[in-house]
C-alpha cells in the first residue's frame, strides 16, 4: 500500500499560453507544446513581473513517494477525491513524483484529503 506524502511548495504558479517564446529571464515549472500554442507552468511573481495574464492561482501539491510512470490507478484515485469534494485538479506526472496543480484558496483542503489517500 502506498501513502502519498503530499506537500504544498511555498511558490503561487499560474498556467500561461502564448505562440511567442516567454521572456528569456523566465525558467518555466513545465511546458507542454499544443496545436493552439505552448502552455507554462510559472510562478505568480515571474507572471505578474513580465506582465503576462492569468486566469487563476494554483497550488502545487507533490507527492513525496517516488511515482511509477507505468502505475495504474492513481490519477483516477487523485482526481474522483478531490472531485467529491469539488477541488479542480491538473495533475503533471513527472520522472519521479507526482504533482497536482489545485486552486490556491483549496489547498489546504486538498491537502486533507491527499493524506487520507491509500493506494
Amino acid at each position: 500500500m502506498i501513502k502519498l506524502f503530499p506537500t504544498k511548495a511555498a511558490e503561487d504558479y499560474v498556467f500561461i499560453s502564448s505562440n511567442e517564446p516567454i521572456a528569456p529571464q523566465i525558467i518555466p515549472l513545465m511546458t507542454f507544446r499544443e496545436k493552439e500554442g505552448q502552455t507554462y507552468i510559472i510562478t505568480l511573481e515571474e507572471a505578474k513581473a513580465n506582465g503576462y495574464n492569468y486566469e487563476q492561482i494554483w497550488s502545487c501539491i507533490s507527492l513525496g513517494y517516488e511515482s511509477d510512470l507505468e502505475m495504474t490507478g492513481l490519477t483516477a484515485t487523485i482526481s474522483n477525491a478531490l472531485g467529491d469534494a469539488k477541488i479542480p485538479c491538473n495533475v503533471v506526472a513527472a520522472y519521479y513524483h507526482d504533482h497536482i496543480f489545485v486552486p490556491r484558496h483549496l489547498s489546504d483542503d486538498a491537502i486533507l484529503i491527499l493524506d487520507q489517500i491509500r493506494i
